[in-house]
């Protein structure tokens, strides 16, 4: 078969092929993956082993029950659907929801065992008053009505009050105790549930779905199709045997129905005044009565003795033909008998001529033959021989002469016989039709007579024909029926009442009297129609029915059901009644187990009890339990510290983590132990472990430190404590902290090498580290970096004084292959780039025992804070604000007090001075262009375009209060000079004005976020409004733009300015920082 004729077949009959193209997907995906996906995915597999092995075991169970589960719903629904392929899909698409709903309810149990509630309780108005008032007026008005019309029962109430104290008694305590260990965790689990009870609900429906599946799979490989066959007949004798047991009852049910309705109705309340009108003439008229069945008796009596006397004489007539018939059919046996030896006679002589005849031809033939000299002798002529044949020949003509008159004899003798036998059998015809006619004759008048003693005779004949009785009889007749209604005793009646009529009617002086009564029931007997209907159908029903005989006698289920279908037909009921049990009939006959629904099985199984059915329903849930187990304990295998840290919004470890990461960023284990090293040990007070005083710390720490502090402080891990003018750090973030620095340290090996370098090192620089380090360094020319050496050292051009510190430094580098010489000569050497670091991160460090005492006052001095007063810090609203410290003029340059005005007035927009400070001289024309286009695309949406005039607008109220408030702190001599770098920094900042609005992380950016994050959760559940839908989907658009594009130069700026220029054109693609488009 060629490959056209296998894709025909395949196009053909693709159920049949389902299983063979499901597995060719599998293995060509399986193929790709192995090669494409397969080494990357290993590799994250194995760093998860060996770095979370809980999240490992856990994600493998997750898998392996998925699978397991998944394989015995697919193969329940395709039962169901009978397509493998699209079975596939669906389980798929249902264990995956299921999973990540598991995993997503696990982590709003990690994240949110530690939010603290908000305050849920309303405000009380007047129309919530008036609302609850008149519920609680209509909650007791229709408890009067209830009362009123049904009445309560005083046990009813009693309990219910009871119960409702109870309750409220359980909740009480519940409120009580709510804040202690035991109750607090699941009050607060029930919170989270019904705070995420979407989530819930999506869960429990792919569940619902995957246990309804799965157990109908285990379900039939518990109980097969002999089981179903051997259950399904059990069954079927059960509802039929109450189904004939419902039969009956409806039949006594619907008898007595009927028999109330023929006596109600109109036609048997004629037909019985016109029996009681009989009955009463009848009582004045016993005489004529009397003569009239004296007549009937002697008119009945001659009647039957003219009919025997017919009987008699058919009975005669019939004994002389009887007689002749018998010799004249003994005649015709023995003439028959003869005949067959008369036939035989004839043939035998027929054939002895025929015979005879053959031989004279012969015979002939050959006389002519030898005259002719063709045989014999073989001479022509008539010689002796000739003549010799001439004499036979004529002797034998002879013979057949004679043969053929005895011939005729027996042929005459045969006609003669078939002749007489024809005769006999015309006579026997004629006798067999007088017998008919005189046996006709004979029962004609035996029927007569019949006829005759049946008209008045009987059982009841005595008491009918003695005139006397009569009248009693019909009266009786009438009883019976009264108490019995039956059609045969609706008979009686009509005869007993025919019989008076017709003895009144034949006497003159009474045939008036009784003109106009008519003893046919006629309307009667249509009303009582019904009722002879239905007991005809209970003799049957009884009959074939009744019994334990009956029903054991049907030996399948087939045989059973049609059993009661014919019990139904036979009981006579009327119509309605017969559909409603014909209905039970057909509804039990279709939820067959051995031929219905395997749906249907399953709730026959669930009806009946079967442990069987139990047992596959527990087998299910138990495997989809064990996958909402593994989501649980999967989402708190990563679950992080910073979970613990008391918060009121939600986030999970992932977002908790990234929020401090991102602070860490780009050295993030050099910024960490930085963190982790400005942390001072107080006495744990709430949960904060440790302080941290900024103004002890060097700029460059110190900017570090801040942003991890600020970072801390949006997840409610940092406070500020104004008083002391410190910032104390919950134990989470440390905890969190150590763990980011061992990681990030782990993670690099070179981690290790320069630990140890900055050891050996700090050591060789001993005793003035800072002056020794700068001495080393200044001696360090670059070069072409190679094999990572990017500096030089030649000691020829080392000073005398300065030789012995860069030699043991050298010496220091080269322990660990930090220093290499440059060829064969001795004085000329690579600094490795590693070592260049070192040097650098250690004067840096040793920087801060020479800086001096900052402007403003210690925490122990308060005097000095109320004189100078507190710098504005900006319009912040973060609960944990990062408050830049500012150093002595003195101390500083003029560049470097002019940079902390500009950091102070970023600080008071919320903007980072860092983001600012990344932004070249040459890209403000650009950034400039970039805002003129955002701008014109914010216009599009009137509500976007309004909040950002809004935050623009206070971006630069806080910006000129922050001016005005520092500008009116500046005292002392050299107020004046500080007073110049304030005006300077506040007029560079306000000609860039557009650039600072569309800084990262700016006022812009931190709308478009706060905007996005608010829609986000009404988009994902369908409830936006159109406007509301156009505002989420621009705003996102432009956030991720802005996300994309760090702009740090011209180049990313003009990206981001030609992505906003397209906005109205193209508001999915976005601008990233090296022009390419990122989605579509």
């Amino acid at each position: 078969m060629d490959f056209s004729q296998a894709v025909d077949a395949v196009m053909a009959n693709p159920a049949g092929y389902a299983r063979y193209v499901l597995i060719a997907v599998l293995v060509i995906a399986a193929t790709v993956a192995m090669f494409k996906v397969g080494p990357r995915l290993w590799r994250v597999i194995e760093d998860v082993f060996f770095t979370n092995w809980q999240l490992a075991m856990l994600g493998s169970a997750a898998i392996a029950l998925s699978l397991a589960g998944g394989w015995t719903t697919w193969d329940g629904m395709t039962n169901f659907t009978g397509e493998p392929v699209l079975s596939l899909m669906f389980t798929f698409g249902i264990h995956c929801v299921m999973l990540i709903s598991a995993w997503l309810i696990g982590e709003t149990f990690a994240t949110g065992m530690n939010t603290v509630a908000r305050s849920g309780l309303a405000r009380v108005t007047a129309p919530l008053i008036v609302i609850l008032i008149l519920g609680a007026a209509l909650l007791i008005a229709g408890i009067a009505v209830y009362q009123y019309n049904y009445g309560l029962d005083t046990g009813y109430v009693i309990n219910t009050l009871l119960a409702g104290g109870a309750v409220l008694c359980l909740l009480g305590l519940i409120v009580v105790f709510a804040r202690t260990d035991v109750i607090a965790p699941y009050a607060q689990a029930l919170r989270i549930m019904a705070k995420n009870s979407m989530l819930w609900v999506m869960f429990l429906a792919t569940m619902a779905t995957s246990v309804f599946f799965s157990f109908d799979s285990r379900f039939n490989v518990v109980f097969p199709q002999d089981q179903r066959e051997r259950v399904s007949e059990l069954r079927a004798t059960n509802q039929v045997s109450a189904i004939i047991a419902d039969i009956g009852a409806t039949i006594a049910n619907e008898e007595q129905v009927q028999t109330s309705s023929l006596f109600q109705s109109e036609g048997w309340h004629k037909y019985e005044d016109q029996l009681d009108r009989l009955a009463s003439i009848a009582q004045d008229s016993s005489g004529e009565i009397e003569r009239y069945f004296n007549d009937q008796i002697e008119t009945r009596n001659r009647s039957i003795m003219e009919q025997q006397e017919r009987i008699a004489t058919a009975q005669s007539g019939q004994a002389g033909l009887s007689s002749k018939k018998t010799s004249i059919t003994d005649e015709l046996a023995r003439l028959e008998s003869d005949r067959s030896t008369l036939a035989a006679d004839h043939s035998a002589a027929k054939t002895e001529l025929d015979t005879r005849a053959k031989a004279i031809d012969a015979k002939r033939v050959e006389a002519m033959a030898e005259s002719k000299g063709v045989e014999g002798t073989l001479k022509e002529g008539r010689g002796p021989v000739y003549r010799q044949l001439i004499g036979d020949l004529s002797r034998m003509q002879a013979a057949y002469k004679i043969q053929d008159d005895r011939v005729k004899d027996a042929k005459k003798r045969l006609d003669t016989a078939d002749t007489r036998i024809a005769q006999i059998k015309r006579e026997l015809a004629s006798i067999d039709g007088e017998l008919a006619k005189y046996k006709g004759e004979q029962e004609t008048a035996s029927q007569r007579i019949g006829m005759m003693q049946t008209d008045t005779g009987g059982e009841d004949a005595a008491p009918r024909v003695d005139p006397g009785r009569v009248l009693p009889a019909f009266e009786t007749a009438r009883a019976e029926f009264r108490q019995s209604p039956a059609a045969e005793r609706l008979a009686l009646v009509q005869q007993r009442c025919t019989q008076l009529y017709s003895a009144m009617y034949a006497a003159d002086v009474t045939k008036q009297k009784v003109a106009g009564i008519d003893c046919d029931p006629k309307q009667a007997s249509e009303a009582a129609a019904a009722l002879f209907t239905l007991q005809a159908g209970v003799k049957t029903f009884n009959a074939n029915c009744v019994g334990g005989d009956k029903l054991a006698a049907q030996r399948s289920t087939d045989a059973l059901f049609g059993f009661a279908v014919k019990c139904l037909s036979d009981s006579g009921l009327p119509s309605q009644k017969t559909d409603e049990l014909r209905g039970t009939i057909a509804f039990a006959e279709m939820n067959r187990d051995d031929r219905a629904h395997r749906f249907v099985v399953s709730w026959n199984a669930f009806q009946d009890g079967n442990r069987l059915a139990y047992l596959a329903l527990a087998i299910a849930i138990g495997i989809d339990s064990l996958i909402f187990m593994t989501g649980l304990f999967g989402a708190n295998a990563v679950r992080s510290p910073l979970a613990d840290v008391p918060t009121s919004k939600g986030r999970n470890s992932q977002q908790l983590e990234a929020i401090i990461e991102n602070a860490l960023l780009p050295d993030t284990f050099d910024n960490a132990r930085a963190a982790l090293d400005a942390m001072r040990p107080i006495t744990n007070a709430d949960g904060y472990m440790a302080e941290v005083r900024p103004e002890l710390l060097e700029p460059h720490t110190r900017h570090q430190v801040m942003n991890v502090l600020n970072a801390g402080a949006t997840i409610s891990a940092v406070a500020v404590d104004a008083a002391t003018n410190r910032y104390l750090v919950r134990s989470e973030l440390f905890e969190f902290l150590s763990i980011v620095a061992k990681r990030s340290f782990e993670a690099n090996r070179d981690n290790v090498d320069l630990a140890e370098l900055e050891k050996i090192v700090g050591v060789a620089l001993l005793p003035d580290l800072n002056r020794n380090a700068e001495i080393v360094l200044s001696y360090m020319q670059p070069i072409d970096p190679e094999k990572g050496f990017t500096a030089e050292i030649n000691l020829a051009e080392v000073l005398d004084e300065d030789r012995r510190i860069v030699r043991s430094t050298l010496n220091a580098g080269a322990t660990l292959g930090r220093v290499q010489r440059a060829g064969k000569d001795t004085g000329y050497y690579y600094i490795h780039r590693d070592l260049y670091k070192t040097l650098a991160r250690i004067r840096a460090r040793t920087l801060s025992a020479n800086i001096a005492q900052p402007r403003l006052a210690q925490a122990d001095a308060p005097a000095a804070i109320a004189q100078q007063g507190q710098h504005f810090g900006g319009s912040l609203t973060q609960r944990a604000p990062a408050i830049e410290h500012m150093l002595p003029d003195d101390e500083f340059s003029p560049t470097e007090i002019r940079e902390g005005f500009v950091t102070r007035l970023l600080t008071a927009m919320r903007i980072e001075p860092a983001a600012w400070n990344r932004t070249p001289g040459n890209a403000l024309v650009t950034a400039i262009a970039a805002n003129e286009a955002f701008v014109r695309a914010r216009r599009i949406n009137t509500a976007l375009d309004s909040a950002m005039r809004q935050r623009e607008d206070e971006a630069r109220t806080s910006f000129d209060e922050a001016y005005t408030l520092m500008k009116g702190k500046l005292h002392g001599p050299q107020a004046g000079w500080d007073r110049q770098m304030l005006d300077d920094a506040y007029h560079d900042l306000a000609q860039s004005w557009p650039v600072l609005m569309m800084l990262p992380n700016g006022p812009f950016e931190t709308v478009l976020r706060d905007m996005v994050e608010d829609l986000e959760a009404d988009a994902g559940d369908g409830r936006l409004t159109g406007e509301q839908q156009a505002l989420f989907d621009i705003t996102r658009t432009m956030l991720q733009a802005f996300r994309a594009n760090n702009r740090a130069n011209e180049t990313s700026w003009r990206h981001l300015q030609l992505f906003l220029e397209d906005m109205p054109h193209a508001e999915a693609r976005l601008a990233s920082d090296d022009g390419r488009t990122l989605m579509n």
